[in-house]
Parts: structure tokens; C-alpha cells; sequence
């Protein structure tokens, strides 16, 4: 199920309140509505759990401007009337995902994919420090931010706006 507080009390909705499955697999929020992933669909809260999809999804993430994607690990979709769908251009594993206006972006174990009608795949050759990606996000900039395992373990943190990556030192990952 999906839980929420209001800082004194926490309320669990489940399939009995409307999702499609009580095993939710990821949620996210845009403004006051919440959507929450299940392996028998996706599901939307606006003072009520509604069922806005059956496709199942491991994986959701919301565009600014409030288009919401999916992946399923095999492909990702837009959840809107159009139900924009598209296979992953290689076998891989989707660790995250996050959106952007115009592009939805995957960490994988083999670098970071971007759909934007089109697939593009960035890995070491685009200037990422390693192709095991373990996590990536959008900022409020619009910049893509990825984080790779680095030698001996480490974890690197990548930016990327639209033309190239740049590399943080470790005193540089703070997010605003």
C-alpha cells in the first residue's frame, strides 16, 4: 500500500481505497497529486486513488510540466491518452528514472538511456566516468544529474546539460 502523514498520524491506503495492487513498487508526487506504481497498474491520487493505467511499472517519473512515464524494466511509457510507448534499445537493467519536458532518462548498468522520440545511449565514450549508473535525477535547472560507481567504489556524480557531462568533486555534490 501507499502511507502518508500529516506529521502526528499516518493514513495506508491499499486496493480495498482503489489502487490497483497493494504491493506498490514506487510513488512520486507533482503538486498536491500522487501517483503510485504496482505491478497491475498505476494509479493517481486526487482526494481519491483512481486507476489511470494497467500496464504494470517498477519505475515512475513526473516532467515538470506534469507528463508522467513509466517503465515496466522492458519499456517505458507515457501514461496519457496517447500511451507514447517504447522498447529499451538494449537488455538492460533500469535502475531509475526521471523525466524532463522534452526527454524521459534511464540509469542502467550500461549508462544513461534518453528517450525523446528517439533513443540515445550515453555511456563512457560521451564522457560519463563509468557506465554503471546507479541513479539519475532532473534538477530544477533542467540539468541532468547522474550518479555512477566510480573506481574503488566510490560513487561519482555526473552533470549533463544537453551537451556535455561535467564531473563533481566530491565538495560539489550539494543539491540546492
Amino acid at each position: 500500500g501507499v502511507s502518508r502523514t500529516d506529521g502526528a498520524t499516518w493514513q495506508t491506503f491499499d486496493q480495498r481505497d482503489g489502487l490497483p495492487a497493494d504491493a506498490v513498487t514506487d510513488v512520486v508526487a507533482h503538486g498536491e497529486t500522487v501517483w503510485a506504481a504496482t505491478a497491475y497498474g498505476i494509479a493517481r491520487y486526487d482526494d481519491r486513488w483512481q486507476i489511470v493505467s494497467d500496464a504494470a511499472a517498477t519505475e515512475l517519473a513526473v516532467a515538470p510540466g506534469g507528463a508522467l512515464w513509466a517503465t515496466n524494466g522492458r519499456e517505458v511509457f507515457r501514461v496519457d491518452a496517447a500511451a507514447t510507448r517504447a522498447t529499451l534499445p538494449l537488455p538492460t537493467a533500469v535502475r531509475g528514472l526521471a523525466a524532463t519536458n522534452d526527454a524521459v532518462w534511464l540509469a542502467t548498468p550500461d549508462g544513461v538511456l534518453r528517450y525523446d522520440g528517439a533513443w540515445a545511449v550515453f555511456t563512457t565514450d560521451d564522457g560519463l566516468p563509468s557506465g554503471d549508473v546507479t541513479a539519475v535525477a532532473v534538477a530544477k535547472d533542467g540539468r541532468v544529474w547522474t550518479a555512477t560507481s566510480g573506481s574503488a567504489g566510490e560513487i561519482e556524480i555526473v552533470t549533463f546539460d544537453a551537451v556535455s557531462y561535467t564531473h563533481l568533486r566530491a565538495h560539489e555534490t550539494v543539491l540546492d
